[in-house]
């Protein structure tokens, strides 16, 4: 557990100019994580290796190249760390230690985000696309220059950039945050059965602005057949990606046959929310 002593360490996110100045946790997301260290590995310093599973369920299989993968490698600060900014209100489980985007305006923008991450870390970048105001948005064409018209005005992407380099993949994800919201990017995703929950699914409600939570991982038990999960969520104000806990003090989720929603620290969600992108 971390120390109680108000500790400032300068970490810097993947190379990025922007330090970020962490402490140690508040008391009371301290006792809360003492509470769940059935669940949590402090030592564990990826998605797959802080959350420990419940008695009886193992993780759903996920091949080396999958989404699956590249969510449960994801980095995460070191337990108990939280940022000098004061945290979300409501208990959570950890803070994925990802390059901060100040551009992210909505809820469904932190599963374009990480979506996208993972495309283009595996160089596909001709998958690379999201619904804004007017059209579909390709990530290769957008690169090499479009000319778009944009509530009545021509716009123009500016070229030339060079594809491979990660500032051409941001400015990328800050036009698509800047011209999208959650009822454009629907377009790109389709409805799942709870049954068939997968990490990278999200849960989302339509409602303008609209408020959606991204599945980081999924483990399910052979003997009864049910799934547990792992959401999270990008809180506009902080800029960085928080792993919920769930009433019990444990970061897995799950809906029970009988249930019909899910309650996050902030709000409900259904079975009928839970979307997926479509390749």
């Amino acid at each position: 557990m971390p120390n109680k002593k108000m500790l400032k360490i300068r970490h810097t996110l993947y190379k990025t100019s922007l330090p970020l100045i962490i402490i140690t946790a508040f008391c009371a997301h301290a006792s809360l994580l003492a509470q769940s260290s059935n669940y949590i590995n402090p030592s564990g310093m990826t998605v797959e290796t802080r959350f420990k599973l419940p008695e009886g369920y193992v993780r759903i299989p996920a091949a080396g190249n999958s989404y699956a993968y590249f969510l449960r490698n994801l980095s995460m600060f070191p337990d108990g760390a939280a940022f000098e900014i004061e945290p979300p209100e409501g208990p959570y489980a950890g803070i994925l230690n990802m390059r901060v985007l100040d551009t992210i305006r909505q809820d469904i923008h932190l599963g374009v985000r990480l979506r996208a991450e993972y495309l283009f870390q595996r160089k596909l970048y001709d998958r690379i696309a999201f619904t804004i105001i007017t059209e579909k948005i390709p990530y290769v064409p957008f690169v090499k220059g479009l000319q778009l018209t944009i509530q009545g005005k021509s716009h123009f992407t500016k070229p030339p950039a060079d594809i491979h380099r990660y500032s051409t993949f941001s400015r990328y994800l800050s036009f698509i945050f800047r011209h999208s919201d959650v009822t454009t990017i629907l377009s790109d995703m389709r409805l799942v059965s709870i049954d068939n929950i997968m990490p990278g699914d999200m849960f989302v409600q339509t409602a303008r602005p609209g408020y959606a939570v991204v599945v980081l991982d999924v483990a399910r038990n052979p003997a009864t057949g049910d799934r547990i999960f792992l959401l999270a969520k990008n809180y506009k104000q902080e800029q960085n990606v928080f792993v919920l806990m769930q009433r019990g003090n444990s970061p897995w989720y799950s809906i029970k046959p009988e249930d019909d929603k899910i309650i996050s620290p902030e709000f409900i969600f259904y079975r009928v929310n839970l979307r997926r992108f479509m390749d």
